[in-house]
């Protein structure tokens, strides 16, 4: 028999079945909602950086000056170059050729020609003037000096069968890194929010990264350049005093001979 009062009003236990019922829903809903909602916008997210805040981040004092090391480095590779202004100490040092060989050097001429790729042909034309038998004695200083060169014509002419002295005139190419146009490189580059100084930077930086891939591509070039004026070197020296022994032995009032590429032949008309 129960004791009086011991038992759970009826009311009391119907609120407790709702109230937990209720527990269970709204913790269903939220576990619904959590596991397949997407989660909430970060409002606090950093926000992408601007032109300004870019530009400031980076050290474009320090890019200048590891950029400007490197190109110094890059540019004593170039022994092989005739480097932009390098053609006045060219000359100066054919002359000496020239009087090392007991010729006398006449007028010189430099043509620069397109670009290839990152290689620039310049064509030298320079008469010289002397006994046969020393032409080649200066044709073979183009070849001792740094400079990669390639001898492409010579044409050798005397005034008769028994003058030993000629007039050769010679064409000769010689190689540089392409030139680097600056004012299309400081259009690339958006800098109207940086400082004046840091704007000097910058724009140096700049033309030094083009001028440093334009080195290291000629440098990269450079054994293939060499290789080529090996070629040209053995194909003169081999041909050019094989075709002047033949001049003095001409019968005819005028004589030459041209060699060009790697053709040669005794010439006994004049021009």
């Amino acid at each position: 028999m129960a004791l009086a009062g011991s038992a759970t009003p009826r009311p009391v236990r119907l609120l407790w079945a709702v109230v937990c019922l209720s527990l269970v829903v709204v913790l269903g809903a939220l576990g619904f909602g959590a596991w397949h909602l997407p989660p909430p916008a970060d409002d606090e997210g950093p926000e992408e950086a601007s032109l300004e805040e870019r530009i400031e981040a980076i050290d474009v004092v320090r890019a200048s000056d590891v950029l400007s090391e490197r190109l110094s480095e890059a540019r004593s590779g170039l022994d092989a170059a005739l480097l932009p202004g390098g053609e006045e100490t060219l000359v100066q040092l054919l002359r000496l050729q020239a009087d090392a060989a007991s010729v006398q050097l006449g007028p010189v001429r430099f043509e620069p020609r397109s670009r290839d790729g990152f290689i620039q042909a310049v064509v030298l034309e320079l008469e010289v003037s002397g006994a046969y038998y020393d032409l080649p004695i200066f044709l073979d200083g183009f070849y001792r000096q740094r400079h990669a060169v390639e001898i492409r014509r010579i044409t050798i002419e005397a005034d008769g069968p028994l003058d030993v002295r000629v007039m050769s005139r010679v064409e000769v190419r010689l190689y540089r890194p392409v030139e680097i146009p600056a004012d299309g490189l400081r259009a690339t580059m958006p800098m109207g929010e940086l400082g004046a100084s840091d704007r000097g930077f910058a724009t140096t930086a700049l033309l030094d990264a083009a001028r440093l891939e334009a080195y290291e591509r000629f440098i990269e070039q450079v054994p293939e350049l060499r290789k080529r004026s090996s070629s040209n070197r053995r194909l003169v020296m081999r041909t050019i005093p094989r075709l002047i022994r033949k001049l003095p032995a001409s019968p005819m009032d005028w004589v030459g001979a041209t060699f060009e590429g790697g053709e040669a032949h005794l010439a006994t008309e004049a021009p």
